[in-house]
């Protein structure tokens, strides 16, 4: 069977972990790559909830950068108040991964992922749209390897 190739980019808070446990799992899905935001809560948080959570799923080979710290115009506004201190509500991991982010950043990542890939890729966006928005900014030749991008949007 076919796997639909699959960049996602997340904020990696409560709802972002449940994906999780359905796309890191899934026969259907090749994921290429991680990349992360603030959002949920600041980006370090989120890409350590990102680093653990793919270290909890058994999949550390899939490359995670670290991307947007901020919107584009405006200030941050995260969603502690929702996913408290940690991003992850009162769940606490046992001990952290020693993955590491990738040493570049989410929008190299992405373009990277993209130009390697023979066929076009999906981009799950399960974040604010700022790294797949500075993508499309900086390297719009990228738009041409994107089959479509799935999103999850309505917070404002």
């Amino acid at each position: 069977m076919r796997k639909i190739p699959v960049i996602i980019d997340c904020d990696t808070g409560i709802d972002d972990m449940i994906s999780f446990a359905v796309t890191l799992t899934s026969d259907k899905l090749n994921i290429l790559g991680i990349t992360t935001a603030a959002g949920n809560q600041v980006v370090d948080i989120t890409t350590q909830n990102t680093l653990n959570g793919v270290t909890i799923m058994g999949r550390c080979g899939i490359p995670v950068a670290r991307g947007a710290e901020k919107p584009l115009s405006r200030p941050l506004r995260d969603a502690g108040y929702i996913h408290g201190e940690n991003g992850l509500g009162t769940y606490q991991f046992a001990e952290m991964t020693s993955k590491q982010p990738e040493d570049i950043d989410a929008v190299e990542l992405m373009r990277s992922l993209l130009a390697a890939s023979e066929e076009k890729v999906v981009i799950l966006a399960i974040a604010p749209l700022t790294n797949v928005a500075r993508l499309l900014m900086e390297h719009p030749e990228a738009g041409a390897k994107i089959e479509k991008i799935v999103f999850m949007g309505g917070s404002l």
